[in-house]
This record gives structure tokens, sequence and C-alpha cells, in this order.
């Protein structure tokens, strides 16, 4: 009997297709109440912003482990292909950067949050070890090549959607094969 390969999805797994719109959504709240948090302001019951801001942080580095997992488990469409080696090279490349920056950004989140004992006051134990000089820099720097990695990446898939018209963003949805 012939063995039959197996087809190349036409979409991504439904599991990576949640947890690409969750980590997006997290990440933008996050944004919202990193700002928020500068000023030291409380939410709901008065606890500090800085509170919810590192717990979204630490679910979307748990959950970006959860992706990376899913990623490399799962089989998924072949490249989407612009026509040019270059782009399709940076297209690769700013892919793995998102993940790196992405995983990055809550880990300096939580060395910071451990200089700053800010994490005593999220889990109830004494974190404080020795600061790190410059870790807020680097946190803040690797959000801002996040940001335009995030940037890069929207505009990738509207060129694809728009311009290439091969109708990328139906890879990245629910529903049929």
């Amino acid at each position: 009997m012939k063995k039959v390969a197996p087809q190349t999805p036409q979409k991504y797994h439904p599991a990576l297709v949640a947890l690409h719109w969750a980590i997006a959504l997290l990440i933008f709240a996050n944004v919202v109440l990193g700002g928020a948090s500068e000023d030291g302001g409380t939410g709901p019951g008065g606890i500090p912003i800085i509170n919810f801001h590192m717990s979204l942080g630490i679910t979307i580095l748990v959950l970006m482990f959860a992706r990376l997992v899913v990623r490399l488990k799962t089989k998924h469409p072949s490249w989407a292909d612009t026509g040019n080696a270059f782009l399709n090279k940076i297209g690769e490349l700013t892919h793995w950067a998102l993940y790196i920056l992405a995983i990055g950004m809550p880990l300096t989140g939580i060395l910071l949050a451990r200089d700053n004992d800010e994490l005593r006051l999220l889990f109830g134990s004494a974190a404080g070890l020795v600061p790190s000089i410059g870790l807020g820099r680097i946190h803040g720097l690797i959000w801002a090549l996040l940001l335009l990695l995030i940037l890069l990446h929207f505009g990738a898939a509207m060129f694809h959607q728009f311009f290439i018209k091969d109708n990328l963003l139906k890879r990245m949805t629910f529903g049929k094969k």
C-alpha cells in the first residue's frame, strides 16, 4: 500500500490562532497598563496598576512559551511568498525576532520588578536582590523594538492582503481549512 504524504495545511492550528490573538490583545492591554502604572495609579480595590501590568506580563510570557511549543509541534501553512527573496528573509527573521522580544520583554520586566522589590508586592514575599543598572532602559528598548516589529508585522500582513492579494489573513483565523 502506497503511503500518502500529509497535505500542507492552509491555516494555522486553532491553538496557534487563539494564542496569536490572545497574546496580541494582552500586549495591547499591557501597554495601556504600563503607561498608567508610571504615575503610581491604582485600579479596582486600590490595587496598584503595576500589579496588573506585572500579572499580564507574566501571563504573556507563559502564553509565549505555549505558543512556541504549539508552533514547533504542529503543521502550518507553507511560507507566504512575497515574490522577493530579500522580503521573504526579512519576514522570517521578523517572526523569530517577535518571539524573542515578546519573551524578553516580560523576562526583563520580572528582573526589573525583582530589583525594585515589586515582586514582593505581587506575590507577598521578599524578593529584592541586587539592582541591575539600566534594566529599565533595556526593558524600554525591548518595548521600542517590539513595537517596531509589531508595526512591521502588521504592515506586511496588510501588504500581503491588499497588494499581493494572497488572502494571508485567513490563515490566522478559525474555521474550515
